[in-house]
């Protein structure tokens, strides 16, 4: 990627400064996308982005990232709600500040993977429930039916769950699987070969806007970006393949995970449990890393404390080199 690797690198750096990113704001869509995608960023550079992109057609990539950005606000969650890009419009469709009008539009959407996003919304406007209960698609009424049967006004919000965006993802078949199994390295190509895992396969980057239920197989090929908790053990362990880069807020692992690229938390990376992998081929950056129990293959990077314990009284601690 040379200069814009470099540069793309440097916008997911926690201490990288408001100023810097806004000057990056204008520069290269591989580069713009990383300060759309970036955790924390604030309303106003959400805002120079929208105004900078929303009309380049080289831009679909910054737009997906906004769409699932926290800080872009509800006027440009509207506009993009019509954007011919399937992806960028179903980002809307799962943001938490859409606005309910948008809501209802997206609702009889021509694409099934964003009527399931609404209907995976932690909470839906009244005249949308009917609508998507009797959906033609049995992907959306499947979403609706795992939902509780309150009122839904009164619908909790539960965490997303990576199954509910099924509708979103590629079947991989033996073939598919064995085929991303010679693409990585590690102990995670025996998961990916196990005729009893079924995987699921999202092409492109994949962003998701607050915390996230890892609770399938699934295969990134891109980067994934979680603006919130990555917690794969909530609803039984996940498995997570990450063929790019993958950034979080804050990373819980039962289960197994494998990133060909860097992780990048912006707070603690957990893993536990040694049944499964921990791999990642790139470097760590995160304020802590602990590792309990459990055999992890990754660099460090900028990494403020490091914690390793197979046992009580084989804890370990030191400071790390961030």
């Amino acid at each position: 990627m040379g200069t814009a690797g470099a540069l793309v690198r440097e916008v997911r750096r926690a201490g990288t400064t408001v100023a810097r990113l806004r000057e990056l704001v204008g520069g290269e869509p591989e580069v713009a996308r990383a300060v759309a995608a970036r955790i924390g960023l604030t309303p106003a550079l959400a805002e120079e982005l929208a105004v900078r992109w929303a009309g380049d057609r080289a831009g679909v990539g910054v737009l997906r990232a906004l769409a699932a950005q926290p800080a872009t606000g509800s006027e440009w969650l509207a506009l993009f709600s019509v954007h011919p890009d399937e992806l960028v419009r179903r980002a809307v469709a799962a943001h938490r500040s859409t606005p309910k009008p948008t809501v209802r539009a997206l609702a009889a959407d021509s694409a099934v993977s964003v009527r399931c996003a609404v209907a995976a919304r932690d909470r839906l406007p009244r005249r949308v429930v009917p609508v998507l209960l009797d959906d033609p698609a049995a992907e959306v009424r499947q979403t609706m039916a795992r939902r509780p049967t309150a009122e839904p006004d009164r619908w909790p919000a539960p965490v997303p769950a990576t199954s509910d965006w099924r509708a979103r993802f590629d079947r991989l078949d033996r073939d598919g699987a064995a085929a991303i199994a010679d693409r990585v390295e590690g102990n995670i190509t025996e998961y990916l070969t196990d005729p009893r895992i079924g995987w699921y396969l999202h092409s492109g980057d994949l962003v998701a806007p607050a915390d996230l239920d890892h609770d399938v197989a699934l295969v990134v090929d891109g980067d994934l970006t979680v603006h919130g908790f990555l917690d794969d053990s909530s609803s039984g362990l996940g498995l997570l393949v990450v063929l790019g880069d993958l950034t979080v807020r804050h990373l819980v692992s039962w289960g197994s995970v494998h990133v060909t690229g860097d992780l990048h938390a912006e707070g603690v990376v957990h893993g536990s449990y040694d049944d499964h992998v921990f791999e990642v081929t790139g470097l760590v950056h995160a304020r802590a890393v602990v590792m309990a129990d459990r055999s992890a293959r990754s660099k460090v990077g900028e990494v403020g404390v490091e914690i390793g314990c197979h046992d009580p009284t084989g804890a370990r601690l030191r400071a790390g080199t961030g």
